[in-house]
């Protein structure tokens, strides 16, 4: 139930072995309204298929590039030897990898941090370990460890004996620094260890957590959203109308004024009044769901989509009010010919002048 990686800066489709993610800068958020291209694809990997030859270890498995300005087009980027990625910094600055082999769960203990820039100059033996709480040495990452906003530390999700949640440890990623906070009210039961059916994330803002659950038994089994603060005492309490059905493993977005959450595929939550609405039924579609969205701005979604396992995926930007896509941008470029969406993960930069040649941009 882990995610994966992405390399740049403002926005990020985080990766993931078994799905993407989408992080967005909330300093540099565009305007509302139809969108113009304002932003470029900086990096993008791939997931080969379960089945393929190529997907033997963790090290075949995944391949990444990155865009190269001299030479105006996608070159490879190298990983560390039995690492793969997990989570990167919304600025793009910080990657999160993690030691291991195979598709098991790795070992929380074998998380460490390296640089965008040490990644693309060769120097895979930069990572950063975190020192990690002894009493969780033995712990699986069931879910992917995720930046905050500002890049500083990352979130990870604390589970016992599978069902059990109980906390999460808030690491420095300059310092490697790990600091253990546990949940008041906890440990929150999961309703079933396989499903996906509750996943931890950043409350708006980074200055908090955010716990999902499809089946809340203190609530008499409704799904909910608790928010906590970094010392992990409650904060608020949402009741949802439903279950959101699938929940990503890989977390949820908020708007960048923090006033809505989108999750599953795609319910779009308004905190203040704690009303749900479905994005599915207008141009966007169930073709989406092997990934979470990431918010354009505070009236579009972005959104990475595939027809199919013969076609490259695309980028589309959704309007939240008509449910229609106001811009789609093919992802043409090295390794990306029979990928489907649910084995990509993009990142995107912002433009701040004309993009430059042999880029893709959105």
């Amino acid at each position: 139930m882990t995610a994966a990686i992405a390399l740049a800066t403002v926005v990020v489709l985080a990766l993931a072995s078994l799905g993407a993610r989408l992080v967005l800068d909330r300093r540099t958020a565009p305007p509302a309204g139809p969108p113009a291209p304002r932003y470029m694809v900086s990096s993008y990997g791939v997931v080969a298929p379960a089945d393929s030859a190529a997907n033997r270890t963790r090290d075949d498995a995944y391949r990444a590039w990155t865009f190269n300005v001299a030479q105006r087009r996608y070159v490879p980027l190298p990983l560390p030897p039995g690492s793969f990625p997990e989570a990167v910094s919304a600025d793009g600055s910080r990657i999160m990898l993690v030691a291991g082999s195979g598709h098991d769960a790795p070992a929380a203990s074998g998380l460490g941090v390296i640089s965008l820039a040490d990644l693309v100059a060769g120097r895979t033996d930069a990572v950063r370990a975190l020192r990690w709480p002894s009493s969780l040495s033995d712990m699986r990452l069931h879910e992917s460890p995720t930046f905050s906003p500002d890049g500083h530390t990352a979130l990870i999700p604390v589970v016992s004996n599978v069902t059990l949640v109980t906390g999460f440890v808030v690491a420095d990623v300059v310092t490697g620094d790990c600091r253990l906070v546990e949940l008041d009210g906890g440990p929150y039961q999961r309703s079933n260890p396989i499903m996906i059916d509750f996943s931890l994330f950043w409350a708006p803002g980074g200055r908090g957590v955010t716990l999902y659950q499809r089946s809340d038994w203190k609530l008499g089994g409704a799904a909910s959203l608790r928010l906590f603060d970094l010392a992990g005492h409650p904060t608020r309490l949402i009741r949802l109308p439903a279950p959101v059905e699938p929940f990503h493993d890989d977390g949820a977005s908020w708007s960048p004024d923090g006033q809505h959450l989108v999750f599953g595929y795609y319910s779009v939550l308004d905190l203040a009044t704690g009303s749900v609405r479905e994005m599915t039924g207008g141009q966007a579609s169930e073709s989406y769901s092997d990934h979470n969205a990431l918010w354009y701005d505070d009236s579009h979604l972005l959104l990475l989509y595939s027809s199919g396992n013969s076609g490259r995926p695309q980028l589309q930007v959704l309007d939240t009010g008509t449910r229609q896509v106001v811009r789609r941008v093919a992802l043409t470029a090295p390794g990306l010919r029979g990928a489907i969406a649910g084995s990509t993960a993009v990142v995107l930069v912002p433009l701040t002048g004309p993009a430059p040649a042999g880029a893709i941009v959105i």
